[in-house]
């Protein structure tokens, strides 16, 4: 690419991060900087009700876990939506006998984000269930065009004072079968991405996920994190231009 386009993208960047310390500039949510925008927003929108109702399950054989996203039961009350072009819809249905999140994007990249902070010496795990319905034609996801997925949890990570300080691991599920264990975002050097599932295989049926967040951070970044600030989740098909469906059960945090 020449210069120009170099020299846009950093004027483009420059003018967020105007917008991220509290300048009413909500205009300057492109498309282009779909990643970066969601990460400052997702950090710097204060949701208190969210923090204080977080639920905690003690189980009887001394797991822990920090329920995220109770979906089955308290729905999308504790969710904002955060929409970079056009709207992902997201609804509470009812699938094989119990309420579930689903998502169905149309040409549409639209997130659901809750700010909420996240012990990981007690809860390092991060666990949920998902279903997709499909995925894209895109064989190349590390370059801007192939950054859509039928599904993803994003889990954020806030290393400094400011907004726009913030890294972040998006669990994928990958278009197409992939060597790497994971690679930068096209659009933001902060943020990876990490194939949790990949390709047709599995397509239509559900699949529960387990990761350590503390080991998967240290892997990539060779630092050890203690607490995350926010999770997030999306299904997106703007880049594509495509249709693309997917389902999601509870988010839970345990030991």
């Amino acid at each position: 690419m020449d210069s120009s386009y170099y020299a846009v993208s950093t004027l483009k960047f420059g003018v967020f991060l105007v917008f991220a310390i509290g300048l009413n500039l909500s205009m300057i949510l492109l498309k282009h900087l779909k990643t970066s925008l969601f990460l400052t927003a997702l950090v710097a929108c204060v949701d208190i009700v969210a923090q204080n109702t977080l639920l905690h399950r003690e189980l009887i054989d001394g797991r822990r876990e920090k329920v995220v996203g109770d979906f089955s039961a308290s729905g999308l009350n504790l969710w904002r939506e955060k929409s970079f072009l056009g709207n992902t819809t997201y609804r509470i249905v009812k699938k094989d006998g119990e309420n579930v999140l689903f998502a169905e994007a149309r040409s549409s990249a639209s997130a659901l984000y809750r700010e909420i902070k996240i012990d990981l010496d007690k809860t390092p795990f991060l666990n949920w269930s998902w279903r997709v319905e499909n995925v894209y034609d895109i064989n190349n996801p590390e370059i801007e065009k192939g950054d859509d997925y039928p599904a993803r949890i994003y889990v954020v990570i806030k290393y400094g004072f400011f907004p726009w300080q913030t890294r972040a691991l998006n669990y994928i599920w990958c278009n197409k079968k992939t060597e790497k264990s994971f690679w930068p975002n096209p659009f933001s050097q902060k943020a990876v991405m990490i194939p949790v599932r990949c390709g047709v295989q599995g397509v239509g049926l559900w699949h529960s996920e387990r990761v350590n967040v503390v080991d998967d951070y240290y892997r990539i970044f060779g630092q050890r994190i203690d607490r995350i600030d926010g999770v997030a989740i999306m299904t997106d098909s703007d880049n594509s231009g495509g249709f693309g469906a997917a389902y999601y059960r509870d988010i839970v945090f345990s030991n």
